[in-house]
């Protein structure tokens, strides 16, 4: 579907809100970010509304369904508890729905050079801001809760947070490699990139450890096939959909056996046992027991609707049922591989990128649970993905 004056209007005002976002959090301005968040709700709406004007697809029905169902489910369980329903309680729910919407958006649009540009020299700029705080603002970018801890935070509230920003940035400036031709432009990302990942080292963020190891794998894997260009496999894309459930179901498994603390002792640091996230993932499983159907939205947040479980699917189980949960699994499976769909050469590396993101929901539930417009940077990688051809004159002459 190509683009309308309205969409590029939308996206570049989306695109520079979530930039403002975190300028202000690398200024130490929290209290301003809150605004600009509520900002992308209604931006969000007004690009999902826009392309279904235009054309209504199944994965748009869908994605309406999951949200009617998911707001019916948490209008259920507020009834059910007793709690009284106002705008901070469903704001948990909104950033969801808005998630959701903006994912189904930006699969179905095929941008153009001009908004690919701007997505990507915003990216950029961004990278080189974090770059200038850290240098010029040390210490203050290590400010945890009001005081300074040995985790890079960048001011934000937390590392986990921090690294999913650092990890959607490095991916980005990774994709660039292969866009740009000039060596200086090529050794320019290579730095960027470099240095993110030392960033999102010193976060000492597991999940962001996952997603990296993750995307380099897949990224090595798919080099080394290198036969016609078909995009990502079926079986891969079922298997990342579901890994961050998978992981929960394994992690509770095995997380009280030994040879697992032998073994990934490397990975426990102050504050971060292997074990931290088993009593907060027990009490999900619990709540989710007593409710699979219509989740425990406001049990698990005592009313108010402020709670995250620290794993996407683990947080959208226990939030609003099971069936919600099988509906964004079955969503986020047909948006991978609709877009994979005559993909072309070069874009391979964002579907890849996209694939890296999901995994950082195993340790963090922000992409579909708030994390100050987080969405956005995830949906970037699919709206990027097989772009309009050049020359094309934003080809009019599609119909999708």
């Amino acid at each position: 579907m190509r683009l309308t004056i309205y969409d590029r209007i939308l996206i570049k005002a989306l695109y520079c809100i979530v930039a403002g976002i975190m300028v202000l959090q690398l200024l130490g301005l929290s209290s301003l970010v809150s605004n600009l968040f509520t900002m992308t709700f209604f931006f969000t709406l007004l690009l999902w509304a826009s392309t279904a004007m235009r054309r209504i697809k199944t994965n748009d029905l869908l994605a309406l369904l999951i949200i009617v169902v998911a707001f019916f489910h948490v209008f259920a369980n507020s009834w059910i508890a007793g709690s009284t329903v106002t705008f901070s309680y469903l704001k948990k729910e909104i950033m969801f729905s808005t998630s959701v919407l903006f994912l189904t958006a930006a699969s179905k649009l095929r941008v153009d050079r001009e908004i690919t540009q701007f997505i990507l020299r915003l990216n950029t700029v961004l990278a080189v801001c974090f770059v200038l705080f850290f240098f010029v603002k040390h210490n203050e970018m290590y400010v945890l809760n009001g005081y300074r801890s040995h985790y890079l935070t960048f001011r934000f509230t937390n590392p986990n947070l921090t690294a999913l920003f650092l990890t959607c940035i490095a991916f980005l400036e990774i994709v660039q490699l292969q866009k740009k031709k000039a060596l200086w432009k090529k050794i320019h990302h290579i730095l960027l990139s470099v240095i993110f990942l030392i960033f999102i080292y010193l976060t000492e963020s597991r999940s962001a450890f996952v997603a990296m190891v993750g995307f380099f794998l897949l990224l090595g894997w798919t080099m080394i096939r290198r036969k016609t260009y078909t995009g990502l496999p079926k079986w891969v894309v079922v298997l990342v959909v579901v890994f961050p459930i998978l992981f929960v179901i394994l992690y509770m498994i095995v997380i009280n056996s030994s040879w697992v603390h032998q073994w990934f002792a490397f990975l426990v640091s102050e504050g971060k046992a292997l074990t931290n996230r088993y009593e907060v993932w027990q009490s999900a499983i619990n709540a989710f027991k007593k409710s699979p159907i219509l989740g425990a939205y406001s049990e698990l947040s005592r009313g108010t609707g402020t709670f995250q479980m620290h794993n996407t699917h683990l947080d959208i189980l226990v939030s609003y049922g099971i069936t919600v949960l099988f509906g964004v699994c079955v969503l986020l499976y047909r948006l991978i591989c609709e877009k994979n769909k005559n993909l072309q050469a070069g874009s391979l590396m964002l579907m890849i990128g996209f694939v890296g993101t999901l995994l950082l929901g195993i340790g963090e539930a922000a992409l579909f649970s708030g994390g100050l417009g987080i969405y956005l940077y995830i949906g970037s990688f699919l709206l990027l993905a097989n772009p309009l051809p050049e020359g094309s004159k934003h080809e009019a002459d599609l119909r999708q």
